[in-house]
């Protein structure tokens, strides 16, 4: 049987595509076309399965198919070569950029904005026009009809059996994940330099202003004291009230050349899969510190290489003795004030939202906060002024926020 692999999980978003997925997918890729058995010159389609708009293809999937193009040329020494399948932009924007052979064109998608009036790429090996479908009543099945050019080269294919993972396999890909989740909370990857070891705590930065500390767990209870949780299923919010938040504050919230290190909460949704977010703040009594816990629980229904739930903790201690603080404080303060009164929404929503300013506002100068930075270290202490004025309208359920 001569057969050509396509790699997808899910990649019907463009929260699905980042450097650190491209890393992952990639590893697994490879190790798969392996042990199961494809031979020399098979190339591997990862596969864009979204309607991807100009933008998203240029902030999302050129980054993910970088790393996917370094990891092939790095691990496997050519033995098998990278292409893409999705709309006719998505193919040429990636081999415009080098990052793959040839392309799977998905040109059923005729409605999709990134097919119209699009040129079919020159390099194109298979191009999908048609859906058929085969049998009848429990035996029917549809399939797609696929047309091939000399540029497809289908490989000759004796499935094998994917044997079970080594302690090793398994531990690589726990750590996987969890970088995963790091990259979405804009934690700096290089700063990582750990091995997974649950149930104790790592200090992985430490600054005048902010220390970050990492903890993973087997233990996956929920957090009583949480000031905010929300629940994630098939890798999407279950709060809306929290999507109008996050939408409200990030359309409005001006953090300048920071927004690059703003929580993407929507990644970091897609991640997770299937799991519950908690956000917990801490004051330090008679201390100048404020704490800021970020709890993800991530069931482990789903993945293969985890035996029960887990949970990952973020704790982001802020110190706010820096100098001249205050004047900082307010106009960021006022910013939040604005943020929560833009969008006429229920009254009732505006403690998830301030919650939520108060989260991006601190996290967003997270990975800015290395020593000698004596600026940065202002702005960090006046965003840890802004959380406690958060956290004080929080305890005193003032319908005032100003």
């Amino acid at each position: 049987m001569k057969v050509f692999p396509i790699y997808q999980t899910t990649g019907t978003k463009a929260a699905y595509f980042h450097k650190t997925r491209g890393l992952y997918d990639a590893q697994n890729a490879i190790r798969d076309l392996s042990n199961f058995g494809f031979p020399e010159g098979t190339t591997a389609y990862f596969a864009v399965d979204f309607d991807a708009s100009e933008g998203e293809i240029a902030r999302n999937v050129i980054p993910y198919f970088t790393s996917v193009s370094n990891s092939f040329a790095k691990y496997q020494q050519g033995k098998y070569s990278v292409g893409v399948y999705g709309p006719r932009l998505v193919c040429q924007k990636v081999l415009d950029a080098g990052y793959a052979e040839n392309c799977f064109v998905s040109d059923m998608s005729s409605g999709y904005g990134s097919n119209i009036l699009q040129p079919l790429p020159a390099k194109w090996a298979y191009d999908q026009i048609q859906t058929v479908t085969l049998g009848a009543g429990e035996g029917k099945i549809e399939i797609d009809r696929d047309r091939m050019s000399g540029l497809a080269h289908p490989v000759l294919f004796d499935p094998g059996t994917l044997p079970e993972m080594t302690e090793e396999e398994i531990k690589m890909n726990q750590e996987a994940d969890v970088l995963r989740l790091l990259d979405c909370l804009r934690i700096p990857l290089g700063s990582v330099s750990f091995g997974i070891e649950f149930n104790r705590e790592i200090q992985i930065l430490e600054s005048p202003n902010l220390d970050i500390y990492f903890s993973a767990s087997l233990e996956a209870s929920v957090n009583p004291d949480a000031n905010f949780q929300v629940g994630v299923t098939n890798g999407e919010m279950d709060d809306s009230a929290f999507a109008l938040a996050w939408e409200s504050f990030t359309g409005t919230v001006d953090t300048g050349e920071m927004k690059d290190f703003i929580p993407n909460f929507e990644s970091l949704a897609v991640e997770m899969e299937d799991g519950r977010m908690e956000f917990t703040f801490v004051p330090h009594a008679g201390e100048k510190k404020f704490e800021l816990d970020v709890k993800l629980i991530i069931y482990a229904e789903e993945r293969a290489h985890w035996d029960s739930d887990f949970a990952i903790t973020m704790k982001y201690v802020f110190k706010y003795d820096g100098p001249g603080p205050e004047e900082i404080a307010e106009d960021l303060w006022e910013e939040v004030v604005n943020a929560c009164t833009f969008y006429q929404v229920p009254a009732e929503v505006k403690e998830k939202e301030l919650i939520v300013a108060a989260v991006i506002l601190a996290l967003a100068f997270a990975p800015q906060m290395v020593p000698g930075l004596q600026e940065a270290g202002v702005a960090f202490a006046a965003i840890a002024l802004v959380v406690r004025k958060a956290l004080n309208w929080l305890n005193s359920k003032d319908d005032t926020i100003a």
